[in-house]
């Protein structure tokens, strides 16, 4: 199931790049994580770890609602760190910087602080109590 996930993504992002477009913030944030493999990841993990967890335990709220929590953090702070290298070779059209700035009419400039304010929040709820 990680790799049809992450193959799913792959193609909606592969679409965008060979069409010059940007993904909307909704449909970003369906293939964006999947694109970057987090399931692939947690499956690698449990495999080399010989820790795997209940399909239903995986699938249940709390652990779900973490799991795609962490997921978002790894996307965006792959976006930020990515984007230089991107904007170099033309191709932020899967990046959450270039999404983000079309949907708010701003520049990737000024997106930036909006991602790290959220990415704080997001680890600081998703975090122990």
């Amino acid at each position: 199931m990680a790799f049809e996930t992450w193959l799913f993504g792959a193609a909606g992002i592969i679409t965008h790049r060979s069409r010059a477009t940007v993904p909307s913030l909704d449909e970003f944030l369906i293939i964006g994580p999947r694109d970057r493999g987090c399931w692939m990841s947690i499956v690698g993990i449990e495999m080399a770890e010989r820790t795997v967890l209940p399909e239903e335990e995986l699938q249940g709220p709390h652990v779900k609602a973490l799991t795609d929590a962490a997921g978002a953090l790894v996307m965006v702070d792959n976006d930020l760190l990515s984007y230089r290298r991107e904007k170099v070779r033309s191709t932020t059209e899967s990046n959450i910087l270039t999404v983000l700035a079309q949907e708010n009419g701003s520049s990737a400039r000024d997106t930036v602080h909006s991602l790290v304010v959220g990415t704080d929040l997001t680890a600081h709820h998703a975090g122990p109590p």
